[in-house]
């Protein structure tokens, strides 16, 4: 048990994801864009943007229309200083209605939190 926990590979929830066929296409290429990040700092951009994108949502589902909404200046901010990373993330999205953008988002930031919980528990279990 202990070789098998000290080789499994933190990948597999993205690697899931891509596998599926039933796979949103967009949740397959924000999958596929994560397996390269570090699993903390892949979380918590994850989170941010998904967070950024969910806060225009709300803005737009209370009628709030306006170009420099703090939203809208919120995300402006992360994107400023984003790495590619996060720029990715949010290219991925941009095409879609903002309420499937922030769905498919917090999914994923979901699938991004299992990821890096599961090695600290593998961690722990391997100590």
């Amino acid at each position: 048990m202990h070789a098998w926990l000290s080789t499994y590979d933190h990948n597999l929830p993205l690697i899931d994801v891509i596998a599926d066929p039933a796979a949103d296409p967009v949740a397959v290429r924000l999958a596929a864009l994560s397996l390269q990040v570090g699993l903390d700092s892949g979380f918590i951009q994850a989170e941010a943007v998904a967070d950024a994108v969910s806060q225009l949502w709300m803005e737009e589902e209370n009628g709030v229309s306006n170009a420099h909404s703090e939203g809208r200046r919120d995300l402006a901010r992360l994107l400023e200083s984003a790495d590619d990373y996060v720029i990715g993330l949010y290219r991925c999205v941009g095409p879609l209605p903002i309420a499937a953008a922030a769905t498919l988002l917090h999914a994923h930031a979901r699938i991004m939190r299992d990821r890096a919980d599961m090695i600290g528990m593998l961690r722990a279990a391997t100590a």
